[in-house]
């Protein structure tokens, strides 16, 4: 008898294993002599928000002024609650998105033992735990892994057959990330398929909850952003910033290049951020694809509770692509659905080891797995160089323009800038986001190229822009974009950066 492996203590160990690696990332980082920074300039855009709301009442980026939503109502609801109790929110904030790092890798080993058996558990639950985009995340002091988790343990219970559970867990997970509420959508049509064998009462019960729930919920996110001004004009903003047209359906030729290099991007992500990158990489991100198409594919002949894992590697992806094409900072808004490829790969190569009448297949498989896992490991150490990378961009380019405006810039002058997560948080000016996080208008300039006339006209003196190195040949590129003359550009302070 061939004897399994026992995985009753894969997500014990998964939690350790990425609670090393994030000890790890955080001491290169502090190692370097660097202050401590969060990773990413758009976790102070939360900070500021619950900052504002716990002293002013009012959800904005600026004191006592509306606007600027944030798309993570709970992440910025609970900020504020542990400062009104006198918590550090810079520090509390990375806690929490450790804390759901250290959850995740938890959750990836619970999902991993449900989907897979034995060494194969073993596999796909210990690559996911070491995923470095999930680590170098989880120290970014933003709402993703709080989201990442819920989504996996979500999934758990979806394939363990209580789609009530997935239910609810993805209406909670979508207060921290809106788009967990298309988890929805598979957990309606798995619903849909089962047979009815119930009464009434418990029938309409359960389609409350499937239906209710999750929409319940992505509308509360929904209407918070929409009432705050904040959504869809940051949303315009960030399409800006990725390449998209103003009126896509009028300018289709442009926005079908922008969708190509989102997709790009996003192959480019896998081949060289998950994979080995360069040549290795295209050869490695090609045989994982396929691998994990043939996996979805076996999920599918499985049954209801195994589609979600389908609906949910695609749907947030096709999402993004299509509109909002870029894989964004640190490679947040593809996470969910990255986590799982080393999933669908181990199940693609335990599905191709089954095929009994292929000698060549087996013969290969054990070399290619091999290769998969020797191109799989350095993505854990060069994430580790990312996360210090950014903590260092963010302290010198950053920090400096914030305190550049705090000793040149007086409190009650406007200031127009675009990465306005630590400016806003550092410098104490009223800042104007040009992505259209305090307003609509400003992203409407940007498309019209006439973001100086704008802000002539509301009155707002100064634009600050990190200034490239003297050398680049793209050192005026995103003023050019803005439409402002390189000309009437004039440097407010010049730092020496490390």
């Amino acid at each position: 008898m061939r004897r399994t492996i026992s995985t009753r203590h894969l997500p014990t160990i998964c939690l350790p294993v990425a609670g090393l690696l994030m000890l790890i990332y955080h001491a290169v980082g502090r190692s370097a002599g660097m202050p401590f920074m969060l990773t990413l300039d758009d976790s102070y855009i939360h900070l500021t928000l619950a900052r504002n709301l716990a002293e002013t009442g009012v959800l904005g980026l600026n004191p006592g002024e509306g606007g600027g939503g944030s798309s993570s109502a709970a992440w910025t609801f609970l900020l504020t609650l542990f400062y009104k109790f006198g918590a550090k929110l810079d520090v509390t904030a990375w806690g929490m998105s450790a804390v759901f790092g250290l959850l995740s890798g938890w959750a990836a080993g619970r999902l991993a033992r449900v989907v897979l058996e034995g060494w194969y558990a073993w596999a796909a639950g210990l690559a996911m735990a070491m995923s470095g985009m999930m680590i170098a995340n989880a120290l970014t002091g933003m709402e993703t892994t709080a989201a990442l988790f819920f989504f996996l343990v979500a999934l758990e219970r979806s394939v363990s057959g209580s789609p009530v559970a997935a239910a609810l867990l993805f209406a909670v997970g979508s207060l921290f990330r809106p788009e967990l509420a298309l988890g929805f959508l598979p957990l309606a049509w798995q619903a849909w398929r089962q047979p009815i064998d119930d009464t009434m009462q418990r029938k309409l019960q359960g389609g409350a909850i499937f239906i209710g729930l999750p929409l319940v919920a992505a509308a509360g996110v929904l209407l918070l952003v929409w009432v705050s001004n904040g959504f869809p004009s940051t949303f315009a903003g960030r399409q800006w910033l990725a390449g998209m047209p103003q009126h896509p359906l009028q300018e289709f030729g442009l926005y079908l290049a922008a969708v190509g290099n989102g997709l790009q991007q996003y192959l480019v992500r896998i081949s060289s951020f998950i994979g080995p990158a360069h040549g290795f990489g295209l050869i490695w991100g090609t045989i994982v694809l396929l691998l994990s198409a043939w996996g979805l594919w076996r999920l599918w002949i499985k049954g209801n509770g195994y589609r979600t894992i389908i609906g949910l590697s695609i749907l947030p992806t096709l999402f993004f692509l299509l509109f909002l094409p870029t894989t964004g900072q640190m490679g947040r808004y593809h996470l969910i659905s990255w986590m799982l490829l080393p999933l669908t790969t181990v199940l693609g190569i335990r599905e191709a080891s089954s095929f009994k009448h292929s000698t060549t297949v087996k013969r290969v498989l054990p070399w290619a797995a091999l290769f998969l896992a020797a191109g799989y490991i350095p993505q854990a150490i060069r994430w580790g160089g990312w996360h210090h990378d950014t903590a260092h961009h963010l302290a010198t380019v950053h920090l400096s323009m914030a305190h550049t405006v705090k000793g040149h810039v007086e409190p009650d002058d406007p200031v127009a800038a675009f990465d306005i997560g630590l400016l806003s948080w550092q410098s104490g000016c009223r800042v104007i986001d040009l992505g259209g996080l305090t307003g609509g208008d400003m992203v409407e300039a940007m498309y019209e190229r006439r973001v100086a006339e704008r802000l002539v006209k509301r009155n707002v003196p100064y634009i600050i822009l990190p200034e490239m190195w003297q050398g680049d040949p793209q050192r005026f590129q995103f003023a050019e974009r803005l439409g402002l003359s390189t000309a009437d550009l004039q440097p407010l302070e010049r730092r020496e950066l490390d």
